[in-house]
């Protein structure tokens, strides 16, 4: 029987956490989308477990029921990591030294707080998602990728199809091992024909070498047990994360959901780097024992082990993200690290948001030169996390130090990567400079187009270009009810346009304001000329508004423009885009952003809420300039 054929614009290969987040964001953007694995369940046990912040906050985005709900309504809260270090005079024992608030929901503009969850809780939280959401993305289990073909003059042809893939379906007896790296490509099941392709696929990524891409690096000769267990301890901090350095090694542990705790344990070096560790014979009793080792005069048994491995320390990087733009690869497809920093789950699943909604776009406007920013924007934070990872495995291999007895001094070089906050995004096609761009583009055309358009970062001084926009507390204006500003950006892939135009009872701010109603009204406006006619006009870029007018009743803003509340002749007004600053519940957003209320001023969010613009309130030909060189012309569109 012959292989069906079935076109999609994007496969993903790998239905892990990264897989699953780009199966959502697909899902919301309304790709056809086909995601395929070769397990015939989610992750039951072990793997990775620690969420930050900024993984939550991009969960909850995908909207109600929400993702970040349902993983804290789960998960085990970590308020505090304490240091323990050779107790003075009996070195022997060891000694609490330090307690460490871990405090990410207290970082600039965050909410949430680090989390520990079995990966396979979080896999079944995306499944829950995708199974609510209307777009029918399912995970197809039991199917392997056996050849990828890439057609490269098709590259450029917005209609093309110019990546195949065979699949086969394996058969029972290979479902519950390796599947047969000799099947014949006649055995081929379904052939997929797709726009774009996403390899999610792991550490040892079929995709990767499809490509025939080499990951660099190396391996230690430092190895660690890993172990989620049921503890019977008389250790004060068993629910305490703890970083531990005793003469005897280090520990570092977890508290995890339904009474378990992760262990990572130094197990020793090899003889000499490169030889060979025999994994196999490490127990779980081995990791126990060497944990007692190190956790003295504490004792420490179990009742129950969930899960366990043995790593071995390392650190490896692909040399590119992508392939012509049409293969693109994410998370441990591409970097790999030891697990003692907690990042590279939230890492990997932030590439897939990096990358999907650019994918959108470039199916909706035919403009694929922004796809060159995923390789750009996330190889710097791969980089990056690498160096990190690095520098901590070093810190739990080198025993005790000046940095384990001044852990909180030696975490803080870490906190705001590791949460996610602190990702920066350089000048590009997507993110404008206060300066000079070389671009990111190839060739001098590209990069004058970059250079047409300058931010002018001092009208919110506290907002950094390139990174996700904090959240701070707002009023809404009709419904008075007090939000997050983050729960009105959605991951849907709209742009934003916030207006801070300060408060409303001046004549002069609210003359301003009008007018940019006005010109934004107007059909030949970038709002308009960015938006397929038969869409809302609000589908493509969606204006907010944040005002200071107190109290905020004083201004009727329904007398404000349509296009700041646009009309739907089923819905009638919308009534969830003006805001007013709330001075109740935290931080002002007008001094939390280092915006003057006199002056006010514009920022465009990108669809992943990193802050891509910002300029002057009556700069919309800066503004149209922005968007018209990301989201062409729906005009041209129309004539392609």
């Amino acid at each position: 029987m012959s292989a069906k054929t079935l076109e999609v614009d994007l496969l993903i290969i790998g239905a892990g956490p990264a897989g699953l987040m780009a199966a959502a964001w697909a899902s919301r953007c309304k790709l056809k989308t086909k995601i395929i694995d070769e397990k015939n369940a989610r992750v039951r046990t072990g793997q990775a477990d620690g969420l930050h912040c900024r993984t939550l906050e991009i969960m909850d985005s995908f909207g109600s029921p929400s993702i970040a709900h349902e993983i804290l309504g789960q998960a085990c809260v970590i308020k505090e990591i304490s240091s323990w270090n050779p107790k003075e005079g009996c070195e022997e024992h060891i000694e609490r030294t330090e307690s460490v608030r871990s405090g990410e929901e207290d970082l600039p503009g965050s909410r949430y707080p680090q989390v520990s969850l079995s990966q396979g809780g979080v896999e079944q939280a995306f499944l829950n998602f995708l199974e609510r959401d209307g777009d029918m993305v399912r995970v197809e289990r039991n199917l392997t990728p056996m050849k990828l073909r890439v057609e490269e003059a098709l590259m450029d042809d917005h209609d093309a199809y110019p990546v195949e893939v065979y699949l086969r379906e394996l058969a029972k007896d290979e479902r519950a091992g390796s599947p047969d790296s000799a099947a014949s490509e006649n055995s081929a099941t379904e052939v997929v024909r797709a726009k774009y392709v996403l390899g999610t696929d792991g550490a040892h990524s079929w995709t990767r070498k499809a490509l025939g891409l080499q990951m660099e690096g190396d391996t230690t000769n430092k190895h660690f047990g890993v172990m989620d267990f049921i503890p019977l301890s008389n250790f004060p901090d068993i629910r305490i994360s703890c970083a531990i350095h005793s003469s005897s090694g280090s520990i570092m542990t977890l508290p995890r959901e339904d009474g378990l705790v992760r262990f990572y344990v130094q197990l020793g070096e090899s003889s000499a780097k490169g030889s060979t560790f025999d994994r196999s014979k490490v127990t779980p009793d081995d990791i126990i024992e060497t944990s007692r080792k190190i956790l003295q005069p504490y004792t420490l048994d179990y009742s129950h082990c969930d899960w366990f491995s043995v790593y071995t320390v390392g650190q490896r990087l692909a040399r590119s993200f992508s392939h012509l733009d049409r293969v693109f690869l994410a998370g441990d497809a591409v970097h790999t690290h030891s697990p003692t920093m907690g990042a590279g789950m939230n890492v990997s699943m932030q590439d897939s948001y990096n990358l999907i909604w650019k994918i959108a776009t470039a199916i909706r406007t035919g403009n694929r030169e922004i796809l060159a920013t995923y390789n750009t924007e996330r190889m710097v934070t791969a980089k990056e996390l690498i160096e990190k990872d690095r520098a901590m495995s070093n810190f739990y291999c080198d025993g005790p130090s000046a940095n384990s007895k001044r852990y909180q001094e030696f975490r803080e070089a870490f906190r705001d990567f590791v949460s996610g906050v602190a990702v920066e995004y350089s000048p590009s096609l997507l993110t404008s400079s206060a300066k000079i761009s070389n671009g990111c583009g190839d060739g001098k055309d590209s990069q004058q187009h970059l250079q047409q358009i300058y931010s002018k970062p001092s009208l919110a001084s506290n907002l950094t270009l390139g990174q996700r926009i904090p959240s701070y507390y707002v009023t809404n204006h009709f419904t008075a009810e007090v939000i997050p500003i983050h729960t009105a950006f959605k991951s849907t892939g709209q742009w934003r346009l916030l207006l801070f135009p300060g408060d409303l009872r001046n004549p002069t701010n609210n003359s301003i304001l009008r007018t940019l109603g006005h010109k934004l009204s107007a059909s030949t406006s970038f709002i308009h000329t960015c938006t397929p006619s038969s869409s809302p006009i609000d589908s493509v870029i969606e204006i907010l508004t944040i005002h200071t007018t107190n109290p905020r009743t004083l201004v009727s803003a329904l007398d404000l423009p349509d296009i700041f509340h646009p009309w739907s002749p089923t819905r009638g007004h919308d009534y969830f885009k003006i805001f007013a600053r709330d001075t109740e519940n935290g931080d002002d957003i007008y001094k939390a952003f280092g915006i003057d209320e006199d002056r006010g001023c514009a920022v465009v969010v990108r669809p992943d809420m990193h802050v891509g613009y910002i300029g002057e309130l009556e700069d919309l030909e800066s503004v149209r300039k922005y968007f018209e060189r990301i989201l062409k012309l729906k005009g041209e569109r129309e004539g392609a």
